[in-house]
């Protein structure tokens, strides 16, 4: 009986041998291309360099100038060797600024103070409030966002109360918010 245990093997085995010599093929073929190529790039560096001679920048020839190297014998390339990239380094930062807090006592009403007295009129969204603010003082013009912020936080503290219709939010001032400076009296 014949042993047909070796018979996938030879074949696995003529079949990876073909594969590499259509490789290697291949690859010499590439070779030979690159080898022609540097050939005629050594050529025209050589004209170059003679055509800046003649136009008398002979100190652009000197050390610095870039050449080509020479390669000894054809053979395989070492693999290219993958470096990482130099990181920039990043600019310093200045200092952030700092701005001391605004009071109610040294430079006049808070952001807080201003919202909540534009609340106390009607229903608001803040869009509507931080272009109240800005007519009302054009030298301290403020985002929208600082806006929405303070009057979340009013909401939050129970000094605004927020309602929504359809995709708009309107804020007001609270009953409660207008009486938070007055003290409690109880009846007798």
């Amino acid at each position: 009986m014949p042993d047909t245990s070796l018979e996938p093997t030879n074949d696995l085995q003529t079949h990876y041998a073909s594969q590499v010599a259509a490789d290697l093929e291949r690859v010499g073929a590439e070779i030979s291309a690159l080898e022609q190529q540097l050939e005629r790039l050594r050529r025209d560096h050589a004209l170059l360099i003679g055509v800046q001679n003649a136009l008398g920048d002979a100190s652009a020839n000197g050390p610095d100038a870039p050449s080509v190297p020479k390669q000894s014998r054809p053979g395989p390339a070492a693999p290219a060797r993958r470096t990482k990239p130099a990181r920039k380094k990043p600019a310093p930062k200045a200092p952030p600024k700092v701005r001391p807090a605004r009071t109610a006592d040294k430079t006049g009403p808070t952001v807080a103070d201003l919202v909540r007295a534009q609340l106390s009129q009607e229903p608001r969204s803040t869009v509507e409030i931080t272009d109240a603010l800005t007519q009302t003082h054009p030298d301290h013009p403020l985002k929208n966002t600082v806006v929405r912020s303070t009057v979340e936080n009013l909401v939050a503290r129970g000094q605004a109360q927020r309602t929504k219709q359809g995709r708009n939010v309107f804020y007001t001032a609270t009953a409660a918010s207008g009486d938070t400076d007055a003290p409690a009296t109880a009846e007798d």
